[in-house]
């Protein structure tokens, strides 16, 4: 058997992110490949201790925002030459400066970074992640050997900016669609513990309270869609969707939509019987590189209606409905239309259900993102 490939991944934070998701689907999946190394550099959060029971290694730094901390900086480079990984994969802007200088002078030459924001629109991106951007940028071109990005539009939003167009390499996340699957037993379990009823229309959205995220243009949206229909109720899951969001709860009450008819959950465990339990999905946004709540909601079966952002009309296809972003007639018209197909023809509708699947399955598996990581890395393994 051929000796594992070392491989020391360096992420900003393991919070419930799309990036975070992504390096752990893929750590998982070549465990039995390749040992790997997850440095943190601000806190374990939601997927250290999810690593950990995996048998994944995993290393806090404990960066503090806005505040220097040499120590970290100093056990990154002991880390990295006392471990002597085959390749340092980073992810997201500050780990990509951080690990990427600390990694070369630590003598690594396999350096890849990952790319996995969509863009910087300075309405929704702090002024310091900017700046860090910028420096990724004037780096580019001789830190990294390449720069992985999960979208084909965030290559273009960096390149804009300064990136070297030369280096990135696409590659789409993957999910295992063998553990996304819809279950009746968890649709009727959901729909029964939150009093819905079958026959009631559930719209879902699952994403954290966040300017990019655009909850605001997802309300008021559904301000115009219930003057036409009635037995709809939207389920919000993520970290901040709770009644005691006083701006939430605001936007909701100006948009006259009854408390029957949204449910704000707040973040949860049980994400399959979210997913089982929808009808449809939403995904509001104003920014996006490669939603991950798309691919799974579409891998469980959902129909999904969603702006127009980064790579989802590559993901969604004809499966779904896509919209401009920050139009909420345009996406209550699409709701509306999704609601009539629904309803009209319930063939037609399995038919829309089982495309979803299939397109996730087809093009975006777990087994071939992680072997374009391997061959971007330059890595052969049978």
């Amino acid at each position: 058997m051929p000796k594992k490939l070392k491989v020391v991944h360096i992420i900003s934070g393991l919070g419930q992110g799309g990036a975070e998701q992504a390096l752990f689907r893929l750590v998982i999946e070549q465990s039995v490949i390749a040992e790997s190394i997850v440095v943190s550099l601000s806190g374990q959060q939601v997927f250290g201790p999810i690593l950990a029971r995996n048998g994944i290694r995993v290393i806090d730094l404990k960066f503090q925002k806005f505040s220097p901390n040499f120590i970290g900086l100093f056990k990154l480079w002991k880390i990295i030459r006392e471990e002597h990984p085959d390749v340092v994969q980073t992810w997201m802007y500050h780990a990509d400066l951080i690990g990427g200088v600390i990694g070369r002078l630590a003598g690594v030459k396999k350096i890849f970074w990952g790319v996995v924001h969509y863009n910087l629109d300075k309405a929704v991106t702090s002024p310091f992640t900017r700046i860090v951007a910028g420096l990724c940028a004037k780096l580019s071109n001789f830190i990294p050997e390449k720069i992985v990005s999960c979208a084909y539009e965030a290559v273009n939003s960096h390149t804009s900016i300064g990136y070297d167009p030369d280096q990135f390499v696409v590659i789409p996340l993957g999910f295992d669609a063998g553990l996304l699957q819809a279950s009746s037993e968890l649709r009727k379990k959901f729909r029964t513990s939150h009093n819905l009823s079958d026959q009631t229309i559930v719209f879902g959205c699952a994403a954290r309270w966040h300017p990019q995220k655009d909850h605001a243009n997802l309300i008021s949206a559904l301000g115009h869609l219930i003057r036409r229909n009635q037995d709809i109720v939207l389920v919000l899951v993520g970290d901040g969707l709770i009644k005691e969001n006083a701006t939430l709860t605001s936007q909701i009450q100006e948009n006259h939509i009854p408390d029957a008819m949204i449910m704000r959950l707040g973040r949860i465990e049980n994400m399959d019987a979210f997913y089982s339990s929808l009808d449809l999905f939403i995904l509001p946004s104003r920014g996006e590189a490669f939603p991950n709540v798309i691919a799974e909601a579409m891998s469980y079966g959902v129909p999904c209606i969603a702006t127009d952002v980064g790579d989802v009309r590559t993901v969604i296809g004809n499966t779904g409905w896509i919209v401009p972003s920050r139009a909420p007639k345009q996406l209550a018209e699409a709701m509306d239309q999704a609601v009539h197909c629904f309803r009209k023809d319930k063939d037609a509708w399995d038919q829309r259900k089982a495309a979803c699947r299939q397109a996730i399955t087809k093009r975006f598996s777990l087994g071939q993102m992680s072997e374009a990581y391997l061959l971007t890395w330059g890595v052969n393994y049978p």
